[in-house]
């Protein structure tokens, strides 16, 4: 695209300021191209940590699971009380 726009200034054909538009236009568009580039990357990686987070979620937590539950240290039966002092 600025190679026919440069061409077509060297035949004349073209202004100084039409190949001051064409490359203006061509890094606004590029760097639109980048930007989108960019999201659509952090898109992906967005992605990829959620379905890690989904396969962690399955998975038993190490030590806990096949556990018994902990039973009350209080020997008269009753829940244990902390005192404030």
């Amino acid at each position: 695209m600025i190679g026919g726009a440069i061409l077509l200034w060297i035949a004349g054909r073209a202004t100084p300021g039409d190949v001051t538009y064409v490359l203006t236009s061509y890094y606004i568009i590029h760097a639109y191209l980048r930007d989108v580039g960019m999201h659509i990357n952090n898109l992906q990686r967005s992605v990829n940590d959620m379905e890690e987070l989904v396969a962690i979620h399955g998975e038993p937590i190490a030590g806990i699971a096949g556990r018994t539950p902990m039973r009350s240290r209080s020997t008269s039966g009753r829940p244990h009380r902390v005192r404030r002092t």
